[in-house]
């Protein structure tokens, strides 16, 4: 189980049954072919990742610990840079910047970008509401 993996409990800050929740929505998405992260579809996930005290604050804390799950797991399950997991990624009501009033590093925008450039198939990206 994928979800065990020390990377993965570390992005999920420790939390078994939020990793393995994980693993179980993205196993879904790889049957699917489409990851769609809206904000309804992953509030049972986001609530945990964004109450993990953690290196940073902002407002993409738990979108980050999301993605960074997501793409770790997606290298355990054995996709390298250009195989194609995902003809499509939905991103809706997932904030990816960090704060507005501050510059601070977009990782959470940065781990969107990276899956996307892990999926040579990918043929659709939407990224709404995102408060960009």
């Amino acid at each position: 189980n994928f979800a065990q993996d020390a990377s993965v409990q570390r992005a999920c800050g420790w939390q078994r049954k939020v990793a393995a929740d994980i693993s179980d929505f993205l196993d879904v998405a790889l049957e699917e072919g489409s990851l769609s992260l809206s904000e309804l579809r992953c509030k049972h996930l986001l609530k945990p990742l964004e109450a993990i005290d953690g290196e940073r604050e902002g407002r993409d804390r738990g979108a980050f610990r999301l993605l960074k799950a997501v793409s770790i797991l997606l290298r355990l399950h054995g996709f390298q840079r250009g195989e194609p997991p995902f003809r499509e990624l939905v991103i809706y009501g997932q904030p990816l910047l960090g704060r507005k009033e501050h510059p601070s590093p977009a990782r959470a925008l940065e781990q969107a970008v990276h899956i996307c450039r892990s999926s040579a198939q990918l043929k659709c990206v939407q990224l709404i509401n995102c408060h960009l």
